[in-house]
C-alpha cells in the first residue's frame, strides 16, 4: 500500500476531512474492476461484501 500512496497520493482532490483513505478507495475499485465490476454501484457492493477480508 506505501507504493500506492506514494504514487497517487498527492492527487487526492478532496477536502482534508475526507472520512476515507483515497490510496483504499483507488484499491477497492481496481480491484473490483479485475473482479467485474462495470460502474460505482458495483465498486461499493464489493467494497460492502469484501470489507472484512480487505481490512
Amino acid at each position: 500500500m506505501e507504493t500506492i500512496h506514494a504514487v497517487f497520493g498527492h492527487l487526492d482532490p478532496r477536502d482534508q476531512n475526507a472520512r476515507h483513505d483515497f490510496c483504499e478507495i483507488l484499491f477497492i475499485a481496481f480491484a473490483a474492476m479485475l473482479c467485474g465490476a462495470k460502474n460505482c454501484s458495483d465498486m461499493w457492493r464489493f467494497g460492502q461484501e469484501k470489507e472484512a477480508m480487505l481490512r
